[in-house]
């Protein structure tokens, strides 16, 4: 199980080496709001070109809100349900 967790990671990061305009449709939604690799990956660089609008730039930085209300939710919850695996 593991290895395939090591490649799917592997997967993602091989796709994060194209620009965001390659994909269409729900892979590039996808890529952007579900795995945010497209944001992680294209908009440093973007920004750096300066080929990214205020709105492209607000939009990043929603979506990055959402991740971290979303992982802060769920990081008590993985606590409270954290057993070692030394028991």
């Amino acid at each position: 199980r593991i290895e395939a967790l090591y490649y799917l990671f592997l997967d993602f990061f091989m796709i994060s080496q194209y620009p965001a305009y390659i994909f269409k449709g729900a892979v590039r939604s996808a890529f952007t709001l579900i795995v945010p690799v497209a944001v992680v990956a294209n908009m440093p660089a973007l920004v750096l070109l300066g080929t990214v609008s205020l709105n492209g730039v607000a939009s990043a930085m929603a979506v990055t809100a959402v991740f971290l209300v979303l992982g802060r939710a769920f990081w008590p919850l993985s606590l409270r349900r954290y057993s070692s695996a030394s028991r």
